[in-house]
């Protein structure tokens, strides 16, 4: 192993992901890092060019030189594109047929992080598991990197002329919408312009520091900005890009995030009822019933699959799908080498919708036709024991119902009649990613309860909404308020301002119990007894049978000298199912 510039490079593998190449850079990666990628690139492809895009970022640059000289060194050629958008490179691999492509971006990452998406013959996406990991091996080795005598040249080839062409094919007419159009100063703005035309834009300037806000569609505090304008303009759509256009989020005329995965459905208006295509629709393995359900109607097929585009843009190619989709927000296309682009469905999105305003159709009531089902939202669970945990669920929804359809290959997803969910561990963070989808609400509530009871046991919880599949506003609100009241909170110094955190939970989202029970040991820490009892049976009030508060009580009243009342809640807690309680019940009279 070696080290370089001050940084080990064995320490910096973390940033070779499922999909891509992807950290911090001056941590994760470093232009050491960068040069080798780029030399040892050819072990993996063989090849004798190489085809190179970049995005704008900071260090983006920096990068290309690296990774350029990297690969000129092991004597492969370098046929550059200049500032492109993820997509681009993608449809320029395969247009132009060559056998190994890199784009430099972060995608929706922070300002200061960076990577590199690697593609083969026909845009085909190379992941960890077929390539990433060899490459890995490479640049992680103590294999010095000798110039070849015969070394690679750098040429400027030119695409954007053709590609934009290619783009405007599938513009329609777009006079009658008034549109909102958020490009998150990211690489969208290299032809949105060109293919909208009017419309209310901003974050439309190339920045690589992003001082609106993350490049990230699917945070909420990066759609402030979108639906704000839809509202103030009174805008029939919004849209709102990520960093490198290769995803996109939507907005409705009323400011409402649209769920990703639901746009998969609306675009079989096009694929499927205006071009009368027939065959297979790929999801992946968290969307919605719904796509199915209304797809119906045109005869399609839709089938599930993993998540990301290492696994889906090959499934589409290998089922030779019409199109496919993803809850993150990616859409891909037969028509574009079977891979994704933003700037692709968003002109599909707006020629669509376009069709349906003449019918008096707005783009809210069009996807209230498309789902009735009420979801969860994507939620995320920090813990290490992820497949303990995932059996968990598993064992205990199937020991109630044997599911209509199981599915395994990406975590579980267990169907039932009106009712399905999904947990599956993150290939990217450390993460459990649980969601469920309901006709009935609370029948959705009783299986995120049941969940989070099972999931819990297994570490201290950390979750979050990241609003896939419209989750509400305020429920995201409130649990960006409890994770910071928990991380505060093992701070016993911080008490007072986890509790803060606690009761803002509570504010955004009252049925809240975990917030009860956590604002209610925050009390404890500072020796509020009385008003931790109150929070501790609310908690309970909520979630009947919540074993930990019912444990807190009891040592909460032992504290206070009230035996009877500690026995009681003790008691409790043991026959729901807490553990390690026959010490504290032994000693309680019968």
């Amino acid at each position: 192993m070696i080290a370089r510039q001050g940084l080990t490079i064995g320490n910096m593998m973390k940033a070779f992901k499922a999909y891509d190449i992807r950290g911090e850079w001056g941590t994760d990666l470093n232009e050491e890092i960068a040069y080798r990628i780029g030399f040892f690139l050819r072990r993996i492809l063989d090849v004798d060019t190489v085809l190179v895009g970049r995005d704008m970022r900071l260090s983006s640059d920096a990068m290309f030189d690296s990774l350029t000289r990297g690969i000129t060194d092991s004597g492969v050629n370098v046929d550059e594109i200049g500032l492109s958008t993820t997509p681009m490179v993608y449809w320029s691999t395969a247009k132009y047929g060559y056998d190994a492509s890199v784009m430099i971006t972060a995608s929706h990452n922070p300002k200061n992080h960076n990577g590199l998406k690697i593609s083969r013959t026909n845009a085909l996406p190379v992941g960890y598991d077929t390539g990433l990991n060899r490459l890995e091996a490479f640049v992680e080795s103590d294999e010095k990197c000798i110039p070849v005598e015969k070394k690679g040249v750098v040429r400027h080839k030119e695409v954007k002329d053709e590609y934009l062409k290619f783009q405007l094919g599938y513009v329609g007419d777009l006079s009658n919408l008034n549109i909102a159009v958020d490009c998150s100063s990211g690489m969208s703005s290299l032809f949105v312009h060109q293919l909208i035309g009017k419309a209310h834009y901003i974050n439309d300037t190339l920045d690589g520091n992003f001082p609106s806000h993350e490049p990230n569609p699917l945070e909420a505090a990066s759609q402030e900005q979108i639906k704000a304008l839809v509202l103030k303009e009174k805008c029939d759509i919004g849209l709102l890009f990520d960093g490198d256009a290769d995803r996109i989020t939507f907005v409705d005329e009323q400011g409402e995030f649209i769920s990703p995965d639901l746009m998969i459905a609306f675009l079989g208006n096009y694929f499927l009822g205006e071009r009368k295509e027939q065959g297979i629709v790929l999801q992946d393995i968290r969307s919605s019933r719904a796509i199915q359900e209304y797809l119906n109607r045109y005869q399609a097929k839709v089938e599930t699959w993993r998540v990301g585009r290492a696994y889906a843009a090959l499934k589409l190619r290998e089922l030779d799908g019409v199109y496919g989709g993803e809850l993150a927000g990616h859409y891909y296309f037969r028509d574009f080498y079977y891979s994704d682009s933003a700037l692709l469905a968003a002109s599909i999105v707006l020629r669509l919708l376009a069709e349906f305003k003449k019918q008096g159709r707005t783009m809210s009531s069009i996807v209230s036709e498309i789902s009735q089902y009420h979801n969860s939202g994507e939620v995320n669970f920090k813990l290490e024991n992820k497949q303990e945990a995932m059996d968990a669920v598993y064992d205990h929804f199937t020991g109630i119902e044997k599911p209509e359809r199981f599915l395994d290959f990406d975590g579980y997803r267990l169907d039932y009649p009106d009712w399905w969910l999904s947990i599956r561990p993150s290939n990217t963070e450390p993460y459990l990613r649980f969601l469920a989808e309901a006709k009935d609400e609370n029948k959705l509530k009783d299986v995120i309860w049941r969940v989070v009871d099972i999931v819990k046991t297994f570490s201290c919880l950390l979750l979050f909404c990241l609003l896939f599949a419209g989750c509400d506003q305020n429920i995201e609100k409130s649990r960006i308020a409890f994770d910071k009241g928990l991380e505060l909170m093992y701070n016993t110094t911080k008490s007072a301002e986890a509790d803060e955190q606690f009761s803002l939970a509570i504010k955004y989202d009252k049925d809240n119990f975990e917030a009860y029970f956590y604002r209610g040991c925050t009390k404890v820490n500072r020796g509020l007894y009385d008003a931790a009892i109150l929070d501790f049976e609310k908690a309970i009030e909520l979630h009947p049978g919540y074993q930990e508060a019912e444990f807190a009580l009891g040592r909460v009243y032992f504290i206070k000298n009230d035996y009877d009342m500690s026995c009681y809640y003790y008691r409790a807690a043991q026959r729901h199912g807490r553990e390690n309680m026959e010490d504290y019940v032994k000693s309680c009279p019968e």
